[in-house]
């Protein structure tokens, strides 16, 4: 059973709520999503504001405080990311199933058949009876004697 979604059931008084909605429901308080707000940030302040504050003459005091803000504002954000913000809610359903082109689905991440093989059967009428002196007259399918064996062998070395 996967525990995944005992969650959503116990969340829906024990229905399972429709699994597109699952599938299409998007939480914005995610880990990824503080993941990349932290790196905007850092690229914003210190690969962007900092630069433009040295060229027009900013006073040091404020290049100084954009520096620490953009770096260790940053750390923060990491930080806070990860203890925090939860990961994003996944299904194992969600994972195995992949839209294509077509909209269809494709499950476990494999190949997609375009159509059904080619019919493969045998007809009725190639099951026939077997022809007399088959394989079922013979001798071969017998069992034979043990000491029958054992005394060939015995004549076999005596003929040496």
């Amino acid at each position: 059973m996967p525990l995944d979604l005992v969650a959503e059931v116990v969340a829906n008084n024990g229905s399972l709520p429709n699994l597109n909605d699952l599938l299409t429901k998007k939480k914005w308080l995610t880990r990824k999503n503080g993941l990349k707000f932290t790196a905007v940030w850092f690229v914003s302040v210190v690969l962007l504001l900092l630069p433009l504050a040295g060229i027009s003459g900013a006073p040091e005091e404020v290049m100084g405080s954009l520096a620490v803000i953009g770096i260790f504002g940053s750390f923060l954000l990491i930080l806070l990311s990860f203890l925090f913000l939860p990961k994003a809610f996944q299904l194992n359903i969600a994972a195995s199933v992949q839209g294509n082109e077509t909209g269809q689905p494709q499950f476990l991440g494999g190949r997609q058949q375009q159509a059904l093989p080619p019919q493969q059967s045998i007809p009725a009428s190639a099951y026939a009876a077997p022809a007399p002196g088959s394989w079922r007259d013979t001798n071969d399918l017998q069992p034979t004697s043990v000491t029958e064996g054992t005394t060939r062998m015995f004549n076999e070395r005596n003929d040496r």
